[in-house]
């Protein structure tokens, strides 16, 4: 069974219609519909913040929740790997995409996101780690 960790933009696309790559996100997620889904705590915390309107913000979490195999925690065991990761991968991604990308590469996931940043980061770092 193939892993693959979810971002905030995924999850949004995918469970918000109006969503310009909502679309895209349905075509993936039905290509990839039985497989392990990770969705990080901190994808979770993001996806709370979605406040301007609450009925989406409700829909989206509910909905990942219901999608995740597994929701992985960052925590104290995590801290000292993602800082290593940080120091050799200096980069100028917001800590939340930064330690996203740290969670997958952690995890062995493939990153599902539209994050154009984020995701040319991910082919850089495991171009180099894999």
């Amino acid at each position: 069974m193939n892993r693959y960790l979810v971002d905030t933009s995924f999850l949004s696309a995918l469970f918000n219609k109006d969503d310009v790559n909502h679309l895209n996100a349905k075509k993936i997620a039905q290509e990839v519909k039985d497989e392990y889904f990770i969705i990080p705590t901190v994808v979770i915390a993001e996806l709370s913040g979605f406040n301007k309107d609450s009925d989406l913000r409700d829909l989206l979490i509910d909905n990942s929740m219901t999608l995740a195999s597994e929701i992985s925690s960052f925590g104290a065991e995590n801290i000292i790997p993602y800082l290593t990761f940080r120091r050799y991968y200096q980069d100028r991604l917001k800590t939340m995409d930064s330690i996203i990308l740290f969670s997958a590469i952690d995890r062995g996931a493939t990153l599902l996101t539209f994050d154009k940043e984020l995701k040319k980061k991910y082919k850089m770092v495991c171009e180099n780690v894999f």
